[in-house]
């Protein structure tokens, strides 16, 4: 940005605004990596050609793995994406079951919390990012999705399937494109309009078949957030607690105050209700569960309590299941309900991803 607040001419080579930095994202996986897939027989490591070495039992292919990451999305980010996961590719993020290769050679396994600011400076007050409508104030990304998974193991664009035996192609086929976060997150992106369109900032985002577990608590730090959204067999699971309260919003603010109570804690929705993979090879595989059976709901379950300033879940068409199952919810609907009812409605109309 030239340390101003439009892009340099040579800064501008992609997105429709001048004034931000649109559609980064930080990790993708794309390539379809996940257990089951053996080196000799899916890659081309066999032992005549490595000098005898059997890398099927010494290197064997597992998930990606995301030991740490400090991903952070300022003031100028726009739809931004932290960590996605395409083409039945299975990321674990700070999963305790990642191997560990702490020294010169790797990174620990981090505890501490996924966050999307945490390299932010120059914040009016440390460790917290101000968001608002009034863009002068505001310090927040605008409609950062913090994990996105679609798409099954097989589709067109899987850079695996295409060279995988037909053993493996037979195990991994319709299976789910995975997300997996063993530790916290926080976000703190802010929903805004920008030239027509409105963004949404959404911690996890799982169509198509994609999966999404946190195995930590949840906190939604902006306005109008959306925690967990599943659509077309999508399916999200949060184990500890989730907070959306606002507490990072502009409260001296007028345009922002109406902003408030506008969060929503899980939203699914059908669409379809049918994924197949977009494999152009013989034998297409409907989505499946890691079993072998076929997908056939869209489905969002909260374990933990939820604490939400808006509406606590929404679940529009045929097996678009909503289970919040912790004890003690606290869901504070102000006077938004219906302005959050049509905000959804909103959300499927001109959801781009």
């Amino acid at each position: 940005m030239n340390k101003a607040s439009t892009q340099t001419a040579n800064g501008q080579k992609t997105g429709n605004y001048s004034n931000y930095v649109e559609k980064n994202v930080g990790i993708l996986g794309w390539s379809g990596q996940r257990k089951d897939i053996k080196p000799a027989e899916d890659l081309g490591a066999e032992t005549s050609v490595t000098n005898n070495a059997n890398y099927n039992a010494g290197d064997p292919i597992h998930s990606l793995y995301v030991n740490e990451a400090n991903i952070s999305f300022g003031k100028y980010a726009l739809s931004g994406i932290m960590f996605a996961s395409q083409n039945g590719t299975v990321m674990d993020v700070a999963k305790g079951s990642n191997t560990n290769n702490a020294g010169s050679d790797g990174v620990a396994v981090s505890s501490a919390s996924i966050t999307d600011f945490g390299q932010l400076t120059n914040l009016a007050t440390a460790g917290k990012v101000v968001s608002s409508e009034t863009d002068a104030n505001n310090e927040a990304a605008t409609g950062t999705i913090l994990a996105y998974s679609q798409g099954v193991f097989g589709d067109k664009m899987n850079r695996m399937s295409s060279g995988t035996s037909t053993s493996t192609n037979t195990l991994l086929q319709g299976k789910s494109s995975e997300i997996n976060i063993g530790t916290n997150v926080e976000m703190s992106g802010r929903s805004h309009t920008v030239g027509n369109d409105k963004y949404y900032p959404i911690a996890y985002l799982a169509k198509d078949a994609g999966k999404i577990t946190v195995d930590g608590t949840t906190k939604a730090h902006g306005y109008g957030s959306l925690v967990a959204y599943a659509e077309n067999l999508g399916s999200v699971t949060t184990t500890g607690d989730v907070t959306a309260i606002d507490d990072w919003a502009d409260n001296t603010d007028s345009a922002t105050k109406k902003m408030l109570y506008t969060n929503i804690g899980a939203y699914a929705y059908t669409n379809g209700g049918s994924y197949k993979n977009q494999w152009s090879g013989a034998g297409q595989q409907d989505a499946r569960d890691n079993a072998g059976s076929k997908l056939e709901n869209t489905e969002i379950t909260m374990n933990g309590k939820l604490t939400i300033n808006g509406l606590g879940a929404l679940a529009k068409g045929s097996k678009a299941i909503v289970n919040l199952k912790g004890t003690g919810n606290v869901i504070k609907t102000g006077t938004s309900v219906h302005w959050l009812l049509k905000m959804g409605e909103q959300l499927i109309s001109t959801e781009e991803l």
